[in-house]
């Protein structure tokens, strides 16, 4: 059980650590997301929809059922964004070759952002490539 010099020092710590508080603080912090469009699907772009259905027409056998076709859509997603993201990092890498060395710490967090996205993308295909690979195994009843 916490002690009341804990239980205050919580409730100060928490204070400190809400977000922002002013209306410009606020819109900036929102916006945060949509910097370079990883957080948002890829519905928005014609040309990364038909790299999915492409690869996802490849990675579907004769036989898919539902589960596949599903599995195999969010790997091919998360393929797409992991190509986009890595592209993303090899231009920021270039972007921080040209920064003199005191005035790298924008880049080294844009860096590090992607970093995020790219775990994130990969974890997903992952999961997908997973679920696949039990349906291919499965006997058809």
């Amino acid at each position: 059980m916490a002690s009341e010099k804990q239980i205050a020092a919580n409730r100060r710590n928490a204070t400190r650590s809400t977000g922002p508080k002013s209306g410009l603080g606020k819109f900036h912090s929102s916006r945060n997301a949509l910097r370079h469009g990883f957080s948002l699907g890829l519905a928005l772009d014609p040309a990364s929809i038909r790299q999915v259905n492409s690869l996802k027409r490849k990675l579907l056998g004769e036989d898919a059922n539902q589960d596949m076709e599903r599995a195999a859509e969010e790997f091919a997603r998360a393929q797409v964004h992991v190509s986009k993201i890595c592209k993303t990092q090899s231009e920021a890498l270039a972007e921080l070759s040209k920064v003199p060395e005191g005035d790298n710490a924008k880049a080294l967090r844009r860096l590090g952002a992607l970093d995020r996205y790219e775990r994130y993308a990969v974890t997903m295909r992952e999961r997908a490539r997973r679920v696949i690979e039990t349906a291919k195994t499965k006997p058809i009843n």
